[in-house]
């Protein structure tokens, strides 16, 4: 955990786009972690302290670059500004980034090494919460989910029955976009009960229980046959490429 994993996980992502990363993504000096400790009263965490080192001098300001991670801001002067407006939270947290409705922190483990838990706390208590009540998230989970889904195109496809079915089974568009996709090369990594994360080579998907998906690959063109294959051959009619605006993308170098 800590220094190795979150070094890791941000090589894995400015390898795939170098010339990109080197135009767009500014990392934060020494200097500049150890006056954000100062104002946070503790400590860092090893992996936050990484990370910063990558992109903690890169302002939503300056550059897009911070939609890739839920459009939010990390750096360390708009931290700053946090701890200047809203003053320290509770012992044992720091701020992350500068969403105003929430409060986004991590909540320290025992020691530097380890994970910090990323949530967020309330206004009135100041009790703290993790945005999906039902899991847990750690800092290295979160920033490992928006490094693998670092894709330059991402597009959306839903179903639009097409007169096949006379009383639409829910489960079969499902079965049919699955069945194509593991043919085409996809394989399962992750299952949920409302969704599936497929994957292969330059590309990946999740599906959803009625069929539809969201989709995403360093290769536009290939996404673009995919798609055909799919409303070819699966209930699929209805497809479109989102659009690139909400979301930084680089193609892979």
């Amino acid at each position: 955990m800590g220094t190795t994993n979150m070094k890791a996980m941000m090589d894995e992502l400015v390898g795939s786009a170098p010339k990109f990363f080197a135009q767009n993504m500014v990392g934060a000096s020494e200097q500049d972690i150890a006056r954000l400790e100062v104002a946070a009263g503790t400590v860092l965490s090893d992996g936050h302290r990484t990370l910063l080192r990558y992109l903690g001098g890169t302002s939503a300001e300056e550059c897009e670059l911070s939609v890739f991670i839920a459009g939010r801001d990390l750096s360390i002067p708009t931290i700053l500004q946090c701890y200047e407006e809203y003053g320290a939270p509770p012992a044992g947290y720091c701020y992350l980034s500068n969403v105003p409705e929430e409060r986004v922190v991590l909540k320290h483990g025992k020691t530097p090494e380890d994970d910090p838990l990323l949530g967020a706390l309330t206004w009135e208590t100041e009790e703290f919460y993790f945005f999906d009540p039902a899991q847990e998230e750690h800092l290295e989970d979160w920033i490992l989910k928006w490094v693998t889904n670092f894709r330059i195109a991402q597009p959306e496809f839903c179903v639009s029955w097409n007169g096949r079915m006379d009383t639409p089974d829910w489960s079969e568009p499902y079965k049919e976009t699955m069945a194509v996709l593991t043919q085409m090369g996809f394989q399962a990594v992750a299952s949920h009960p409302t969704s599936t994360f497929i994957t292969r080579d330059l590309a990946c998907a999740k599906i959803f229980s009625d069929g539809s998906a969201t989709m995403a690959g360093d290769d536009l063109d290939e996404i673009k046959h995919i798609m055909a294959v799919l409303k070819d051959h699966t209930y699929i009619q209805g497809l479109h490429l989102k659009p690139a605006t909400n979301r930084v993308r680089a193609p892979r170098e």
